[in-house]
């Protein structure tokens, strides 16, 4: 039976924590009962005589007990049900127990019965009335259940074992349950320890991941590796899904070109991610351009047309953020209730293009021979029309080049900070200017990075081309900043793989590629003079010297690197480590040092650093 001690481990197992596969082999008699035991976490062992064990699903125990001391008497075990994956928990002491022959899930409390709380009791529910299909998958479900168990020890377990689901009830009546099982159906059963099918989540900052590559490709798979290795299962939604989930990610593409975003084959031909030159033209069309969706109405006036299953496009938040709210219905009002000239006042209230200009139009509605509520569509369309946030950015930026002040915001706190859900991830797109090139900086709250980064990225280099040509400058860094980069738990398996082929299991590179690999703080160059080690910082495109520092060994050196911050990239920091210790190795041995060379040993081997 499912304790709250094992409903912990369910929790704890969520997290990947790798401890429990060793607490998994801890099987305890506790009052003549066997079961998975675990010593942080209470466990409610009752009347070990009873073959009726207790399931309270989402209830506190301890107030469950308080309130019901009779529990104790009547039944053998009783426990919480807090995620489907207790299923698996449930069947390992029911098989350890053949002597408990019924299973009674009472979760009368309102917890127990909400979306979340309701997941765990209906996949054992299910588990009992459709079984398992040749996946080991509840049917019905999206939900496993662990290998290690043998399909025929369960199939006996929900035969023999009766299910009763009184949720419906506030209280117990066990006589109204209980037909006269006694005894053993089986002998008890000790399933193989499970090990968790989740990687295992390595220790990690916990706050702010830094990415840097010259290509969006090499950061999307560096950025994927992150998360798998170091994020943290969590639980997103209502819905039950989990994702893994890293904190802050910042990812610094430093040469993308919009014209021609690298593609390379690895990235095209795995296709879970949908990612090809036709999709992503697709995508960048659908959701960052607005030529799809906007029309002209009238001469020289245009309206952005959403479609309405769209709760919101980023290209109408981009280039036609929407006007206040309300505001439509209440020029439509005015016209219904005062007339078409109240509402052509109302509407040059409110108008925020230049007065000439409104004027103008509106004498020429005037005079068309349409009817009141088209003329009124009209003038709002080009008296108040939405905000063209990246027409506007391309306007400050020739008006004003080093100013901060190129802003394009797609959170509408007045409507957004109201709803639920279907609200916009993108938050935020910043432009700047520097040395003629235009840099942007993307904030995005939440972001599925398994399946929509690399889309998300096409549209936002796209978008920086256009704004790139229209001003005549070149496109410059990319940052994309995430405060949840997670990968979906339906995701897991198709990028679980593409890690394993592209990281885990590819030969390591064993060589300096100096496109990928440089250090923009500069190059290091180290020789030894008179037993003593020199280190030089240069500029990498110049050879100007930066830094010089030197001391007797390998060890001062590296924590004066460490202490003035010259070396920004582990493989440049381990490399210029590997060569501290040859040069410290080579005056102790009496031999010439050479820089980024092999060393010929006395004894005839080489060093290699």
């Amino acid at each position: 039976m499912l304790n709250e001690r094992l409903i912990t481990f369910i929790c704890i197992e969520s997290w990947g924590i790798s401890l429990i596969v060793v607490l998994m082999s801890y099987v305890s008699n506790v009052n003549g009962l066997e079961l998975y035991k675990f010593s942080e976490f209470q466990v409610v062992v009752g009347n070990p005589e009873s073959s009726v064990a207790l399931c309270v699903v989402w209830q506190d125990l301890g107030r469950v007990l308080e309130a019901n001391p009779g529990f104790k008497k009547d039944f053998a075990i009783i426990g919480n049900l807090r995620s489907p994956f207790g299923a698996n928990i449930i069947l390992y002491n029911l098989a350890l127990n053949p002597q408990i022959r019924y299973l009674v899930v009472w979760g009368p409390d309102r917890l127990s019965n909400t979306n979340i709380g309701t997941i765990g009791k209906s996949a054992l529910l299910d588990l009992w009335s459709k079984g398992i299909d040749a996946e080991m998958r509840i049917k019905g479900t999206p939900f496993k259940i662990v290998g290690e168990i043998d399909t025929e020890v369960l199939s006996r377990i929900t035969s023999n074992v009766e299910l009763h689901e009184l949720s419906s009830s506030q209280s117990i009546d066990l006589s109204k349950i209980l037909d006269g099982k006694r005894g053993r159906y089986m002998e008890p059963v000790r399933f193989r320890e499970f090990t968790p099918k989740t990687p295992d989540v390595l220790p990690s900052e916990g706050y702010t991941y830094v990415i840097r590559a010259r290509k969006g490709a090499d950061a999307y798979l560096q950025l994927l590796y992150t998360a798998w290795r170091y994020g943290k299962r969590t639980p997103i939604n209502r819905s039950g899904e989990d994702v893994k989930e890293i904190r802050d990610s910042v990812v610094v593409v430093e040469d993308e070109d919009p014209d021609n975003v690298h593609l390379p084959s690895w990235l095209v031909d795995y296709k879970p991610l949908a990612v090809s030159s036709e999709n992503l033209d697709n995508y960048f069309r659908s959701q960052f351009s607005a030529d799809p969706y906007r029309k002209e109405i009238y001469e020289g006036v245009y309206k952005f047309d959403r479609p309405k299953e769209y709760p919101y496009l980023y290209t109408e938040l981009i280039n036609a953020f929407p006007r206040v709210h309300g505001f439509d219905e209440a020029v439509y009002a005015t016209l219904e209730k005062e007339g078409y000239g109240k509402a052509k006042d109302f509407i040059m209230l409110h108008s925020n293009v230049d007065r000439k200009r409104a004027e103008e139009l509106m004498d020429r509605v005037d005079k068309e021979d349409i009817e009141d509520r088209r003329k009124i569509e009209i003038l709002i369309e080009g008296i108040v029309p939405p905000t063209d946030q990246i027409g506007n950015v391309i306007d400050r930026i020739r008006r004003k080049e080093p100013d901060l002040d190129k802003e394009v915001v797609l959170w509408d706190q007045r409507y957004h900070s109201m709803l639920e859900s279907s609200r916009p991830c993108i938050e935020k797109l910043s432009f700047s200017v520097r040395d003629g090139r235009v840099d942007m900086h993307v904030f995005v709250r939440t972001h599925d990075i398994g399946m929509a980064w690399f889309h998300n990225f096409y549209g936002l280099v796209k978008t920086l081309g256009r704004v790139c040509k229209e001003t005549g400058k070149r496109p410059g860094f990319v940052v994309i900043e995430s405060q949840s980069a997670h990968i979906y738990q339906r995701d897991w398996e198709a990028i679980g793989a593409l890690i394993k082929k592209r990281i885990d299991d590819a030969p390591v590179k064993m060589y300096f590629d100096p496109e990928k690999d440089s250090d923009p703080r500069g190059i290091v160059n180290i020789t030894t003079v008179d037993g003593t080690i020199k280190l030089k910082l240069q500029n990498a495109k110049t050879g100007e010297t930066i830094v010089e520092m030197d001391g007797k060994t390998a060890r001062q050196l590296i924590y004066k690197i460490k202490h003035f911050g010259i070396i920004s990239t582990i493989d440049h920091a381990t490399f210029v480590g590997a060569e501290l210790a040859k040069a410290e190795m080579c005056i102790k041995l009496g031999i010439q040092y050479r820089y980024d060379t092999v060393i010929e040993l006395p004894n005839g081997e080489r060093l290699v650093s």
